[in-house]
């Protein structure tokens, strides 16, 4: 399990690999926060919509809260 912040996030899909982080950790979450400052405040981009397309598919997920 891995818990991106929104760098690490929009590396990823700026690069258009958002599945690396699911392929070394399992499952892939962001916070609600990362949600609203990384897609929903953004200006619309590729970035954002890989981003939108990999939630969709349930490759990453968004949480409130995660417990180790």
């Amino acid at each position: 399990m891995i818990l991106l912040d929104n760098t690490a996030l929009s590396a990823f899909a700026h690069i258009d690999r958002l599945d690396i982080p699911s392929k070394l950790f399992g499952e892939t979450f962001i916070s609600e926060s990362v949600y609203y400052e990384g897609i929903l405040k953004a200006k619309k981009s590729e970035r954002v919509d890989r981003i939108i397309n990999c939630i969709k598919e349930g490759l990453i997920k968004i949480t409130a809260h995660i417990t180790l």
